[in-house]
């Protein structure tokens, strides 16, 4: 990969109040990145800068990381995992720098407008496909295990609770 580099943020977990420690895969971001500009020619030609920002999961970390993101003019932040990216959003999205998180937890990533753009279905499927299995079943209870944190608990009480409420 030859010409300007194009910046790509990362952001992931690592350590802080919810426990998470997501650092390899910033190892595996950066693998990657290696890999595309040695092996298949950069983006479009261009080589990736990657620029990387812990998130300590303490909602601070990430707000520093969304602005350092948009200081450092990165066209997209991809994401190892992060506890709570409530903050990231709004701050990528007036900076009109997409979102891209492996699995969307938080309704925000479902409704940022066009700023977030999940890899998978995200917690949307997983819980839908729970209650898919719980119905066809003909279960009356069911439960969740998952992290005491807000990627988790938010996802939780936004789509599997009234998914309860509706049965």
């Amino acid at each position: 990969a030859t010409g300007t580099p194009v910046k790509v943020g990362f952001t992931t977990a690592e350590g802080g109040g919810a426990g998470e420690d997501e650092s390899a895969s910033a190892t595996a971001a950066h693998a990657t990145v290696k890999y595309v500009n040695d092996h298949l020619g950069g983006l479009d030609g261009h080589p990736i800068q990657l620029v990387t920002c812990a998130d300590m999961s303490d909602g601070s970390s990430g707000i520093a990381c969304a602005n350092k993101f948009v200081s450092d003019k990165v066209v997209a932040v991809t994401v190892g995992g992060v506890a709570n990216p409530s903050g990231y959003i709004p701050i990528l999205k007036t900076a009109s720098i997409p979102w891209i998180p492996p699995m969307p937890a938080v309704g925000l990533e479902y409704s940022s407008g066009g700023s977030a753009f999940g890899i998978s279905g995200g917690a949307l499927s997983v819980f839908g496909a729970a209650a898919k299995l719980v119905a066809q079943r003909g279960l009356k209870n069911a439960v969740f295990l998952g992290p005491e944190a807000p990627a988790f608990t938010g996802a939780f009480n936004s789509f599997a609770v009234p998914l309860k409420a509706g049965t």
